[in-house]
């Protein structure tokens, strides 16, 4: 997320950006997480 947050803003960060970098499904994302705001708290 960090990374993210250096070369982008946090507005154009989407939760494709960050399961990328992650190297993460997507569904497995959602199962933790709400959206990227909730990743954030």
């Amino acid at each position: 997320m960090f990374e993210l947050l250096a070369e982008k803003e946090w507005g154009k960060i989407s939760v494709q950006d960050i399961t990328q970098r992650a190297n993460l499904n997507r569904t497995t994302f959602y199962q933790h997480y709400q959206d990227k705001y909730d990743l954030l708290h």
